[in-house]
């Protein structure tokens, strides 16, 4: 069976963020009361059952989900989703309970309530002005206002803007994520004992106006996915502030167009925990005094924006880290020592190429790491084998995510590496290593996505496809290599799937040095469609040997461009034991006709039959793969063959006739049409075809020479 891949991105909390579940879980009682107890009324003023009915019936209430279906003949106590107290509407907590339309106005006549929860529906316009003024409501939950189109596309369903004044004194949780709320936010706040929100995954744009961090109780403020624009907002002010996002969640969208610098201080927070400032245009270095967070720090996020310097070494002493994402910057090395970091489970540098070095050897200290990115820093040197567990307590036993791709690292896969049994993912692509990886690669049993192409890796790959290994194995490549050998050792048929359990173009090989003998175990299996849709095998590198002959007119050419037959493994009808080849051969980029035998034979070259021949060979059982040959150059010696009698200093040059003191070379046509001249000794006949011309030499002593050449 194929995991899901999990894929870790930069936010450990954003998955909370817009789920209404996790803010109830934080705010709500750990049970609910009972719609009817001993102190519950029945009966609550007709304004506010007048406000209920409203919302039921502008809100789709006869389609409402069967569990939240109410008998509006009944007594609203027992109104699924309606908690009375003391004659009073307090609560409403109408989650997914698929209401559809605009929220009415007449929800402000419930002056008694405290928590509206109506998160996962369908409310859609605007919400009205009077909810923000409502006196007494603690908690605002109304995430998640989306209609699903697709796997991948999601619809916004409030798109109203909030408006310019909330003056809310006992609101305490405001909770609006993924709505598609529009505008700018309201820099009119009255609204003291708010301490959790969220506004993620909206359409707000404008500035983040200050206002919002110098609410006196402030503790979690969530701004990503939006529009926002102008500088980011001095956060340093919140007093109680512990988690605060500003970049980009679920959706990945981030503020891309927020600026400004990153504060030059971190004192103002001294209870900050989580700081998120991701996929910006925000500018500036990590201050020195994120020491002063040694203490609380716990999950800093700054990737994807252009922040730049070396990164602080007191980095190293907020030793309660866990996730640290730094990729994507213009940070410059040398990196800092940060293996006293040793509850660090993410380590995210990629992206940063001006740092550079070779790979720290404080790494193997961060024994919680189980992600670690170092793509893309100009990292030089080898692997460390330091890095991989011994069973001594040393290395790093939990990493499951490693990436060094985009480097100039060199040598081997370290032997150690074999210990790494939870790796699941790794990426070294575009380095410079060699060697044969494969036999430490097939001891990963957990491998999920492997990716070491364009390196210098060569030999066989086993059976690294058999399905023998992997059980989870969905994407590999290995591609722009030089393996060679079988694809599979076992022999696959239409009845038994290859690949089985890889993703559609999940397996790459292409760009190394199999032939079509290597594919035999899949020929049968071609037929079907079921190599071709997981597989991407074409093209090959070059086969054969690069080759530069040099041969004189009317000698003997032979050309071998020839490869072995494909064995008849799956003994397929209607063909041989052993399936050859088809061939063609090319010179100069052009067919030559007739020139389809593996080895071409010339009887007697002349000058019309030098350049550049390649070979390219296809096959029947293994489509669309073309077979290239290197190329073979031939140079044919045809010099200067003197017709008259008597000696000559005229000698030829590649493409120059040289005469040694000449003033003027003149070159004739057998009918006498001048064809080419030139000042001086020498004289270029590159555009001339071959055939016999004469040459005359104009001389310093005045004595001129006519010899016949054959060019």
């Amino acid at each position: 069976m194929r995991k899901t891949v999990t894929r870790l991105g930069c936010l450990v909390a954003a998955a909370m963020l817009s789920s209404s579940l996790v803010v109830e879980a934080q705010f709500v009682r750990n049970a609910e009361r009972t719609l009817r107890n001993e102190e519950t009324s029945s009966v609550i003023p007709e304004k506010e059952k007048n406000a209920l009915l409203s919302l039921y019936n502008q809100l789709d209430g006869a389609n409402w989900k069967g569990s939240y279906s109410w008998n509006i003949t009944e007594s609203p106590s027992s109104w699924k989703g309606v908690t009375i107290e003391q004659g009073h509407v307090i609560k409403i907590q109408l989650n997914g309970a698929r209401l559809k339309g605009e929220l009415p106005a007449s929800i402000a006549d419930l002056t008694e309530l405290r928590e509206l929860w109506l998160s996962s529906n369908r409310l859609s316009g605007a919400l009205p002005d009077a909810l923000f003024t409502h006196k007494k409501l603690q908690t605002l939950v109304l995430d998640n206002q989306t209609v699903v189109k697709s796997a991948t596309e999601v619809e916004y369903t409030l798109t109203g803007k909030l408006p310019s004044k909330i003056d809310m004194p006992e609101l305490q949780t405001l909770s609006l994520g993924t709505c598609g709320l529009t505008g700018e936010l309201p820099r009119d706040l009255n609204a003291p004992k708010l301490n959790f929100v969220v506004l993620s995954d909206n359409n707000f744009s404008g500035p983040i106006p200050e206002e919002w961090f110098l609410l006196p109780n402030l503790s979690m403020i969530t701004f990503q996915d939006n529009n926002f624009s102008g500088e980011l907002p001095d956060f340093t002010k919140a007093k109680k502030l512990s988690v605060c996002f500003f970049g980009f969640g679920q959706k990945q969208r981030g503020n891309p167009n927020l600026s400004g610098h990153f504060p030059k201080s971190f004192a103002g927070c001294p209870s900050l925990a989580q700081l998120e400032i991701q996929r910006t245009k925000v500018k500036g270095q990590i201050p020195k005094d994120v020491n002063l967070l040694k203490n609380t720090l716990t999950d800093l996020y700054l990737s994807d924006n252009q922040m730049d310097g070396v990164i602080p070494q007191e980095l190293a002493e907020c030793v309660k880290l866990k996730n640290l994402y730094l990729g994507n910057n213009q940070f410059v090395g040398p990196l800092p020592d940060l293996g006293s970091l040793v509850n660090l489970q993410v380590l995210e540098l990629t992206k940063n190429e001006g740092i550079g070095g070779t790979i720290p050897t404080w790494l193997p200290k961060l024994k919680k790491l189980t992600t670690l990115r170092m793509a893309k820093m100009g990292l030089t040197g080898t692997l460390p084998k330091e890095l991989a567990p011994d069973g001594n307590g040393n290395g790093i036993e939990k990493l499951f995510h490693l990436d060094f791709s985009h480097n100039q690292l060199e040598g081997e896969i370290p032997e150690e590496w074999k210990s790494f049994d939870k790796l699941s993912t790794l990426f070294l692509l575009e380095n410079k290593l060699s060697g044969n990886p494969i036999p430490i690669i097939l001891d990963w049993s957990q491998m999920n996505t492997l990716d070491i192409s364009h390196n210098q890796f060569s030999g066989t790959i086993g059976s690294l496809f058999d399905g023998k290994h992997f059980e989870s194995l969905g994407r590999c490549n290995i591609s722009h290599n030089h393996f060679q050998g079988p694809i599979t050792t076992q022999i696959y048929s239409q009845e038994a799937e290859p690949f089985f359990g890889f993703f559609p173009k999940g397996v790459n090989v292409s760009y190394n040095d199999f032939v079509f003998k290597d594919f035999a175990n899949l020929t049968d299996a071609f037929s079907s469609s079921l190599v071709t849709d997981l597989c991407i095998y074409s093209p090959q590198n070059v086969y054969g040997e690069e080759k530069v002959l040099t041969l004189k007119e009317g000698e003997k050419l032979l050309l071998d461009g020839s490869l072995s037959d494909v064995p008849n493994v799956g003994h397929l009808k209607n063909f041989p034991e052993n399936i050859p080849a088809k061939y063609q051969w090319y010179l100069n980029g052009k067919m030559i006709e007739g020139a389809t035998k593996p080895i071409y034979e010339i009887a007697k070259v002349g000058a019309d039959h030098k350049g550049v021949y390649v070979c390219k060979a296809t096959h029947d059982l293994i489509p669309n793969l073309e077979l290239v040959s290197r190329e073979m150059l031939l140079a044919v010696e045809t010099g200067l063959v003197d017709i008259a009698s008597g000696d000559t200093q005229l000698r030829r040059d590649g493409d120059r006739l040289i005469y040694p003191s000449a003033l003027h070379l003149y070159v004739y046509s057998m009918e006498g049409e001048l064809v080419a001249e030139g000042v001086g000794e020498t004289i270029s006949v590159a555009q001339l075809p071959s055939d016999r011309y004469i040459v005359v030499i104009k001389k310093a002593e005045g004595d001129n020479e006519a010899v016949k050449c054959l060019l």
